[in-house]
């Protein structure tokens, strides 16, 4: 899983694999004051892993955890 703890602006985030065009593992469209999460797909192995922004969305305390996501504090 890939989470943020808050988010402002509008766009979305998406978790892409080995290149900022690569495979597309999950997308966020943030809710402001909400945390948000996304399922990361094929995202198995050592991997780069980059976060490509579209809009002005800016977000905080980005998590990447395996299994269940724990809740922000």
């Amino acid at each position: 899983y890939f989470g943020v703890a808050d988010a402002r602006g509008s766009g979305r985030i998406e978790v892409r694999l080995d290149a900022p065009d690569g495979h597309l593992a999950g997308t966020i469209v943030p809710r402001p004051g909400v945390p948000s999460e996304t399922f990361l797909r094929g995202a198995n192995g050592m991997r780069d892993v980059y976060l490509v922004r579209h809009g002005e969305v800016e977000f905080t305390q980005p998590r990447f955890f395996a299994g269940a996501p724990l809740p922000f504090d």
